[in-house]
C-alpha cells in the first residue's frame, strides 16, 4: 500500500526531523547522500531500527521523493528545497480519540488558548504542569521572514494544543515605510501546500 505523497519543505540550514510511530524498516530515495561528502540533492540521517529520520537540503531549489517504508505501508514524501521549512513532522496512528479532537474548539477555549500561549515564557519553567504536551517551537534569533515589499511579516514562535488540535502563531509585523499601514487582524492564514487554512481568532492592533 503507498500513501498520497506529501509535500516536504527542508532547508540548508535548519533540520528537519520525521517521526513515525515504530520503526522505519527501509528507505529509498533517489539522489539522496547520507552525508555531505557525497553529491546529493538532499541529506538524510538514520539508525537501523530508529523511529525517525533527519534530513536536510544541500542544492539550493532541489526536488526528490523520499520513500519511507513503515507498518507495511510506503510513505511518499517530495522533499522540495525551501527557505520556510517545516522542522518536524510527525505521524500517527489515528485512534478513536483522534476524533474526539474534531469537535468544534468553543471561541472562550481559544481565548483561553492565546493566553496560555502568550504566557508560555513565564508558565514553562515555573508552572510545567499547565503546559504539559504544548509542542513549541522558538525560532529565536532567525526567525522565518515573509517580504512583502512594504512590510514583513516574521514568524518567531509556533505553539501546538494537540487535544484542541489548534496552532498559535506569533509573529511580528515589520513596516519597511515611514507611513502607516493598516490591516486587518482577523484575515490572516496560512498556507500548507495547496491548501489554505484561515485564523479562528487572534490578537493584533490593525495598525503598523
Amino acid at each position: 500500500m503507498c500513501c498520497p505523497p506529501s509535500l516536504l519543505p527542508v532547508s540548508a540550514g535548519r533540520i528537519t526531523t520525521i517521526s513515525f510511530p515504530g520503526p522505519i524498516s527501509a528507505i529509498d530515495a533517489a539522489l539522496v547522500s547520507t552525508d555531505a561528502k557525497h553529491a546529493g540533492l538532499f541529506q538524510i540521517s538514520h539508525s537501523p531500527g530508529a523511529y525517525f529520520l533527519s534530513c536536510k537540503s544541500l542544492v539550493r531549489n532541489g526536488q526528490t521523493n523520499l520513500n519511507v517504508r513503515w507498518d507495511n505501508k510506503t510513505y511518499v514524501l517530495e522533499l522540495q528545497d525551501s527557505a520556510t521549512p517545516v522542522l518536524s513532522l510527525i505521524f500517527r496512528v489515528k485512534t478513536d480519540k483522534d476524533d474526539q479532537h474534531k469537535r468544534l474548539v468553543t471561541p472562550a477555549e481559544l481565548l483561553g488558548l492565546l493566553d496560555k500561549a502568550k504566557a508560555y515564557p513565564l508558565l514553562a519553567p515555573s508552572h510545567p504542569d499547565a503546559v504539559e504536551g504544548v509542542e513549541h517551537v522558538n525560532f529565536g534569533d532567525k526567525p522565518q521572514v515573509m517580504d512583502f515589499d512594504a512590510y514583513e511579516i516574521r514568524l518567531e514562535e509556533v505553539f501546538r494544543f494537540d487535544p484542541q488540535d489548534t496552532l498559535v502563531f506569533r509573529v511580528m509585523l515589520r513596516n519597511k515605510t515611514d507611513k502607516m499601514i493598516s490591516y486587518e487582524p482577523q484575515s490572516f492564514s496560512v498556507r500548507v501546500g495547496e491548501r489554505v487554512y484561515h485564523q479562528s481568532i487572534g490578537d493584533a492592533s490593525g495598525v503598523m
